[in-house]
Protein backbone atom coordinates (compact mmCIF):
# COMPACT_ATOMS: atom_id res chain seq x y z
CA UNK A 1 0.00 0.00 0.00
CA UNK A 2 2.80 2.34 0.91
CA UNK A 3 4.77 1.84 -2.28
CA UNK A 4 1.18 2.74 -4.52
CA UNK A 5 0.44 6.13 -2.36
CA UNK A 6 4.51 6.97 -3.31
CA UNK A 7 4.13 6.00 -7.05
CA UNK A 8 0.80 8.43 -7.35
CA UNK A 9 2.51 10.95 -5.86
CA UNK A 10 5.55 11.06 -7.88
CA UNK A 11 3.18 10.34 -10.83
CA UNK A 12 0.98 12.98 -9.98
CA UNK A 13 3.28 15.50 -9.70
CA UNK A 14 5.25 14.88 -12.90
CA UNK A 15 1.38 15.09 -14.10
CA UNK A 16 0.94 18.11 -12.79
CA UNK A 17 4.29 19.55 -14.19
CA UNK A 18 3.81 18.39 -17.62
CA UNK A 19 0.36 20.28 -17.62
CA UNK A 20 1.57 23.62 -16.75
CA UNK A 21 3.99 24.29 -19.65
CA UNK A 22 3.56 27.81 -21.32
CA UNK A 23 3.04 25.91 -24.46
CA UNK A 24 0.24 24.10 -23.39
CA UNK A 25 -1.47 27.16 -21.28
CA UNK A 26 -1.04 29.24 -24.57
CA UNK A 27 -2.59 26.82 -26.48
CA UNK A 28 -5.55 26.86 -24.73
CA UNK A 29 -5.69 30.58 -24.24
CA UNK A 30 -5.41 30.46 -20.34
CA UNK A 31 -2.81 31.98 -17.68
CA UNK A 32 -3.88 30.64 -14.17
CA UNK A 33 -1.28 27.88 -14.95
CA UNK A 34 -1.93 26.31 -11.10
CA UNK A 35 -5.77 25.98 -12.00
CA UNK A 36 -4.95 24.57 -15.11
CA UNK A 37 -3.01 21.78 -14.17
CA UNK A 38 -5.01 20.61 -11.23
CA UNK A 39 -8.12 20.36 -13.37
CA UNK A 40 -5.86 18.24 -16.27
CA UNK A 41 -5.43 16.54 -13.39
CA UNK A 42 -8.62 15.64 -12.04
CA UNK A 43 -9.89 15.33 -15.73
CA UNK A 44 -7.43 12.94 -16.70
CA UNK A 45 -5.97 11.17 -13.77
CA UNK A 46 -9.14 8.41 -13.65
CA UNK A 47 -8.45 7.17 -16.57
CA UNK A 48 -4.39 6.84 -15.36
CA UNK A 49 -5.57 5.08 -12.56
CA UNK A 50 -7.95 2.74 -14.29
CA UNK A 51 -5.10 1.75 -16.99
CA UNK A 52 -2.58 0.83 -14.13
CA UNK A 53 -4.81 -1.30 -12.29
CA UNK A 54 -6.48 -3.02 -14.88
CA UNK A 55 -3.05 -3.56 -16.25
CA UNK A 56 -2.00 -4.98 -13.12
CA UNK A 57 -4.81 -7.11 -12.14
CA UNK A 58 -6.34 -8.16 -14.90
CA UNK A 59 -3.79 -7.82 -18.42
CA UNK A 60 -0.96 -9.42 -15.93
CA UNK A 61 -2.22 -12.60 -14.61
CA UNK A 62 -4.36 -13.39 -17.18
CA UNK A 63 -2.02 -12.86 -20.39
CA UNK A 64 1.21 -12.19 -19.08
CA UNK A 65 1.58 -14.68 -17.24
CA UNK A 66 0.19 -17.44 -18.34
CA UNK A 67 2.53 -16.47 -21.89
CA UNK A 68 -0.36 -15.34 -24.00
CA UNK A 69 1.38 -12.49 -26.27
CA UNK A 70 -0.70 -12.13 -28.51
CA UNK A 71 -4.04 -11.84 -26.65
CA UNK A 72 -1.82 -9.45 -24.68
CA UNK A 73 -1.42 -7.14 -27.14
CA UNK A 74 -4.67 -7.17 -28.36
CA UNK A 75 -6.31 -6.26 -24.95
CA UNK A 76 -3.87 -3.47 -24.78
CA UNK A 77 -5.35 -2.18 -28.07
CA UNK A 78 -8.75 -2.48 -26.98
CA UNK A 79 -7.69 -0.09 -23.74
CA UNK A 80 -6.00 2.47 -26.00
CA UNK A 81 -9.05 2.91 -28.20
CA UNK A 82 -11.42 2.61 -24.88
CA UNK A 83 -9.26 5.10 -23.18
CA UNK A 84 -9.81 7.69 -26.46
CA UNK A 85 -13.06 7.69 -25.92
CA UNK A 86 -13.38 7.80 -22.28
CA UNK A 87 -10.62 11.15 -22.71
CA UNK A 88 -12.78 12.71 -25.73
CA UNK A 89 -15.65 13.39 -23.10
CA UNK A 90 -12.95 14.65 -20.58
CA UNK A 91 -11.18 17.07 -22.60
CA UNK A 92 -14.28 18.24 -23.58
CA UNK A 93 -15.46 19.10 -19.85
CA UNK A 94 -11.73 20.39 -19.54
CA UNK A 95 -11.71 22.84 -22.02
CA UNK A 96 -15.17 23.76 -20.99
CA UNK A 97 -13.59 24.65 -17.29
CA UNK A 98 -10.24 25.98 -18.62
CA UNK A 99 -10.84 27.83 -22.30
CA UNK A 100 -12.34 31.15 -22.54
CA UNK A 101 -14.14 29.73 -25.87
CA UNK A 102 -16.78 28.13 -27.21
CA UNK A 103 -15.83 24.12 -27.05
CA UNK A 104 -18.87 23.82 -29.28
CA UNK A 105 -16.89 25.70 -32.11
CA UNK A 106 -13.69 23.74 -31.72
CA UNK A 107 -12.78 20.98 -34.12
CA UNK A 108 -13.40 17.18 -32.96
CA UNK A 109 -9.85 16.38 -34.33
CA UNK A 110 -8.60 18.99 -31.77
CA UNK A 111 -10.08 17.83 -28.88
CA UNK A 112 -9.69 14.15 -30.52
CA UNK A 113 -5.85 15.20 -30.31
CA UNK A 114 -5.85 16.12 -26.78
CA UNK A 115 -7.77 12.79 -25.60
CA UNK A 116 -5.12 10.64 -27.81
CA UNK A 117 -1.81 11.95 -25.78
CA UNK A 118 -3.60 11.80 -22.53
CA UNK A 119 -4.88 8.09 -23.39
CA UNK A 120 -1.33 7.67 -24.82
CA UNK A 121 0.06 8.25 -21.20
CA UNK A 122 -2.25 6.55 -19.45
CA UNK A 123 -1.53 3.15 -21.52
CA UNK A 124 2.24 3.89 -21.39
CA UNK A 125 1.67 4.59 -17.09
CA UNK A 126 -0.14 1.06 -17.48
CA UNK A 127 2.73 -0.35 -19.58
CA UNK A 128 5.14 1.15 -16.82
CA UNK A 129 3.52 -0.85 -13.95
CA UNK A 130 3.82 -3.87 -15.43
CA UNK A 131 7.33 -3.59 -16.07
CA UNK A 132 7.87 -2.76 -12.73
CA UNK A 133 5.75 -5.73 -11.65
CA UNK A 134 7.01 -8.17 -13.94
CA UNK A 135 10.32 -6.85 -12.16
CA UNK A 136 9.50 -7.22 -8.77
CA UNK A 137 8.04 -11.01 -9.43
CA UNK A 138 11.11 -11.80 -11.18
CA UNK A 139 12.96 -11.02 -8.60
CA UNK A 140 11.18 -12.42 -5.80
CA UNK A 141 10.98 -15.75 -8.31
CA UNK A 142 14.38 -15.54 -8.12
CA UNK A 143 15.20 -14.90 -4.72
CA UNK A 144 13.05 -18.00 -3.72
CA UNK A 145 14.73 -20.38 -6.31
CA UNK A 146 18.44 -19.27 -4.49
CA UNK A 147 17.02 -19.55 -1.35
CA UNK A 148 15.46 -23.43 -2.25
CA UNK A 149 18.78 -24.18 -4.23
CA UNK A 150 20.92 -23.31 -0.64
CA UNK A 151 18.26 -25.18 1.50
CA UNK A 152 18.79 -28.51 -0.95
CA UNK A 153 22.72 -27.32 -0.59
CA UNK A 154 22.35 -27.48 3.07
CA UNK A 155 20.41 -30.27 2.77
CA UNK A 156 22.78 -32.54 0.83
CA UNK A 157 25.65 -31.15 2.53
CA UNK A 158 24.38 -32.25 5.99
CA UNK A 159 23.71 -35.44 4.71
CA UNK A 160 27.00 -35.69 3.18
CA UNK A 161 28.98 -34.88 5.98
CA UNK A 162 26.49 -36.83 8.59
CA UNK A 163 26.94 -40.01 6.48
CA UNK A 164 28.07 -43.18 7.67
CA UNK A 165 30.42 -45.33 5.68
CA UNK A 166 28.07 -48.79 5.35
CA UNK A 167 31.19 -50.95 4.57
CA UNK A 168 33.24 -49.08 7.56
CA UNK A 169 29.97 -49.99 10.01
CA UNK A 170 30.18 -53.70 8.41
CA UNK A 171 34.25 -54.09 8.73
CA UNK A 172 34.30 -52.99 12.04
CA UNK A 173 31.66 -54.74 13.75
CA UNK A 174 32.85 -57.83 12.39
CA UNK A 175 36.15 -57.17 13.25
CA UNK A 176 34.99 -56.40 16.61
CA UNK A 177 33.44 -59.67 16.99
CA UNK A 178 36.34 -61.33 15.55
CA UNK A 179 39.03 -59.80 18.56
CA UNK A 180 36.15 -60.22 20.82
CA UNK A 181 35.60 -63.85 20.20
CA UNK A 182 39.26 -64.82 19.73
CA UNK A 183 39.87 -63.65 23.71
CA UNK A 184 42.19 -60.51 22.20
CA UNK A 185 43.04 -58.29 25.37
CA UNK A 186 42.59 -55.15 23.33
CA UNK A 187 38.72 -55.42 22.41
CA UNK A 188 37.68 -53.06 25.10
CA UNK A 189 40.01 -50.28 23.28
CA UNK A 190 38.33 -51.21 19.95
CA UNK A 191 35.31 -51.24 21.24
CA UNK A 192 36.02 -47.53 22.82
CA UNK A 193 37.64 -46.12 19.10
CA UNK A 194 34.50 -47.60 17.46
CA UNK A 195 31.75 -45.58 19.59
CA UNK A 196 34.25 -42.28 19.81
CA UNK A 197 34.18 -42.34 15.75
CA UNK A 198 30.53 -43.34 15.52
CA UNK A 199 29.42 -40.76 18.17
CA UNK A 200 31.57 -38.04 16.55
CA UNK A 201 29.99 -38.77 12.94
CA UNK A 202 26.02 -39.10 14.04
CA UNK A 203 26.55 -36.17 16.76
CA UNK A 204 29.16 -33.91 16.29
CA UNK A 205 28.80 -33.04 12.18
CA UNK A 206 25.92 -30.62 12.26
CA UNK A 207 28.10 -27.32 13.01
CA UNK A 208 29.11 -25.89 9.27
CA UNK A 209 32.72 -25.70 11.25
CA UNK A 210 34.42 -27.88 14.22
CA UNK A 211 37.77 -26.92 15.30
CA UNK A 212 40.63 -28.76 13.66
CA UNK A 213 42.38 -30.30 16.60
CA UNK A 214 38.87 -32.25 16.90
CA UNK A 215 39.11 -33.87 13.62
CA UNK A 216 42.19 -34.68 13.83
CA UNK A 217 41.82 -36.72 17.34
CA UNK A 218 38.93 -38.55 15.39
CA UNK A 219 41.18 -39.29 12.40
CA UNK A 220 44.09 -40.59 14.81
CA UNK A 221 41.26 -42.85 16.65
CA UNK A 222 40.31 -44.53 13.30
CA UNK A 223 43.98 -44.97 12.03
CA UNK A 224 44.26 -46.58 15.60
CA UNK A 225 41.63 -48.45 14.24
CA UNK A 226 42.19 -50.02 11.32
CA UNK A 227 45.39 -50.42 12.33
CA UNK A 228 44.32 -52.49 15.34
CA UNK A 229 41.75 -54.67 13.41
CA UNK A 230 44.11 -55.56 9.81
CA UNK A 231 45.43 -58.65 11.16
CA UNK A 232 48.98 -57.08 10.78
CA UNK A 233 49.81 -57.62 6.96
CA UNK A 234 48.99 -53.83 6.13
CA UNK A 235 51.35 -50.55 8.09
CA UNK A 236 49.68 -47.72 8.41
CA UNK A 237 51.46 -44.14 9.66
CA UNK A 238 49.45 -41.05 10.51
CA UNK A 239 51.67 -37.82 11.65
CA UNK A 240 50.72 -34.44 11.41
CA UNK A 241 52.92 -31.08 12.05
CA UNK A 242 52.05 -27.80 12.74
CA UNK A 243 49.83 -25.48 15.23
CA UNK A 244 46.12 -26.29 15.30
CA UNK A 245 44.83 -24.18 17.88
CA UNK A 246 42.24 -21.87 16.63
CA UNK A 247 42.00 -23.24 13.40
CA UNK A 248 38.54 -25.09 11.91
CA UNK A 249 37.57 -27.30 9.31
CA UNK A 250 34.44 -28.98 7.93
CA UNK A 251 33.69 -31.90 10.07
CA UNK A 252 34.23 -35.00 9.07
CA UNK A 253 36.19 -33.92 6.37
CA UNK A 254 39.55 -35.67 6.58
CA UNK A 255 37.65 -38.71 8.32
CA UNK A 256 35.56 -39.67 5.01
CA UNK A 257 38.54 -39.21 2.77
CA UNK A 258 40.16 -41.77 4.75
CA UNK A 259 36.86 -44.19 4.89
CA UNK A 260 36.72 -44.08 1.26
CA UNK A 261 40.61 -44.59 0.78
CA UNK A 262 39.83 -47.69 3.61
CA UNK A 263 36.73 -48.70 1.64
CA UNK A 264 39.32 -50.59 -1.18
CA UNK A 265 40.92 -52.65 1.51
CA UNK A 266 37.33 -53.75 2.82
CA UNK A 267 36.64 -53.99 -1.02
CA UNK A 268 39.38 -55.24 -3.07
CA UNK A 269 40.90 -57.08 -0.01
CA UNK A 270 44.30 -55.90 -0.04
CA UNK A 271 47.43 -57.03 1.42
CA UNK A 272 50.71 -56.13 2.49
CA UNK A 273 50.20 -52.60 1.67
CA UNK A 274 51.97 -49.43 3.75
CA UNK A 275 50.19 -46.13 4.08
CA UNK A 276 51.61 -42.90 4.99
CA UNK A 277 49.53 -40.34 6.01
CA UNK A 278 50.98 -36.41 6.62
CA UNK A 279 49.07 -33.42 7.83
CA UNK A 280 51.02 -30.13 7.99
CA UNK A 281 49.30 -27.43 9.01
CA UNK A 282 49.95 -23.68 7.82
CA UNK A 283 48.31 -20.81 9.35
CA UNK A 284 45.19 -20.72 6.77
CA UNK A 285 45.55 -23.92 4.79
CA UNK A 286 46.27 -28.18 5.34
CA UNK A 287 48.37 -29.82 3.68
CA UNK A 288 47.17 -33.64 3.51
CA UNK A 289 49.48 -36.28 2.11
CA UNK A 290 48.27 -39.97 1.50
CA UNK A 291 51.22 -42.60 -0.09
CA UNK A 292 50.87 -46.22 -0.70
CA UNK A 293 53.58 -48.73 -1.52
CA UNK A 294 53.36 -52.34 -2.08
CA UNK A 295 55.09 -54.17 1.16
CA UNK A 296 55.95 -57.06 -1.21
CA UNK A 297 57.14 -57.22 -4.44
CA UNK A 298 54.46 -58.02 -7.74
CA UNK A 299 51.80 -56.78 -5.74
CA UNK A 300 49.37 -54.33 -7.29
CA UNK A 301 49.29 -50.42 -6.27
CA UNK A 302 45.84 -49.37 -4.71
CA UNK A 303 43.79 -47.21 -7.04
CA UNK A 304 44.02 -43.72 -6.42
CA UNK A 305 42.10 -42.68 -8.94
CA UNK A 306 39.17 -44.55 -7.91
CA UNK A 307 39.29 -43.42 -4.08
CA UNK A 308 39.41 -39.49 -5.23
CA UNK A 309 36.77 -40.57 -7.74
CA UNK A 310 34.53 -41.32 -4.61
CA UNK A 311 35.58 -38.03 -2.55
CA UNK A 312 35.35 -35.21 -5.73
CA UNK A 313 31.72 -34.98 -5.41
CA UNK A 314 32.14 -34.13 -1.38
CA UNK A 315 35.21 -32.14 -1.62
CA UNK A 316 33.23 -30.05 -4.48
CA UNK A 317 30.49 -29.33 -2.38
CA UNK A 318 32.37 -29.35 1.43
CA UNK A 319 35.27 -26.81 0.18
CA UNK A 320 34.02 -25.63 -3.63
CA UNK A 321 37.25 -24.41 -4.76
CA UNK A 322 38.59 -23.95 -1.44
CA UNK A 323 41.21 -27.06 -2.14
CA UNK A 324 43.63 -28.37 -4.35
CA UNK A 325 44.19 -32.12 -5.79
CA UNK A 326 47.26 -33.54 -7.04
CA UNK A 327 47.43 -37.53 -7.91
CA UNK A 328 51.19 -38.95 -8.50
CA UNK A 329 52.16 -42.34 -9.67
CA UNK A 330 55.88 -43.22 -9.23
CA UNK A 331 57.04 -46.89 -9.95
CA UNK A 332 56.18 -48.43 -6.86
CA UNK A 333 54.15 -45.41 -4.99
CA UNK A 334 51.22 -43.73 -5.76
CA UNK A 335 50.29 -40.17 -3.90
CA UNK A 336 47.51 -37.73 -3.46
CA UNK A 337 47.90 -34.44 -2.30
CA UNK A 338 45.12 -32.17 -0.89
CA UNK A 339 45.60 -28.42 -0.30
CA UNK A 340 42.88 -27.55 2.12
CA UNK A 341 41.70 -24.24 3.44
CA UNK A 342 41.33 -23.47 6.57
CA UNK A 343 38.58 -21.51 8.61
CA UNK A 344 39.15 -19.06 11.85
CA UNK A 345 36.87 -18.57 14.51
CA UNK A 346 35.58 -14.87 13.29
CA UNK A 347 34.77 -16.20 9.74
CA UNK A 348 33.40 -19.35 11.20
CA UNK A 349 30.60 -18.05 13.10
CA UNK A 350 29.99 -14.74 11.15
Amino acid sequence: MKRHVIFWIAYIVFFYLQSVTPEVITETYHSNAFHFGWVSVCCYLPVCIASVYTFLHFLFPRYLQEKKYVHFFIAVVFLYVAFNVINYFMTILFFKITCNCNVSLMSPFRILGFANNNAFLATAIGLVAVGIRFSIEWYKQQKQNLALATLKSKSDLQVLKSRIQPDFLFHSLMSLYQKIQSGYSGSSKLVLKFSEILSYTLYDCEPEFIPLEKELVIIQEYVGLESMTNNGDCVFNLNHSGDAAGKWIVPSLLLSILQDYFNLFYINKVEAIKTDIKINIGEDHLAFLLSVQPLKENLPLVDLDNVFAGIRERLDLLLKSNYRFKLQHENVRDTIEIDIGLSHPVSSFS
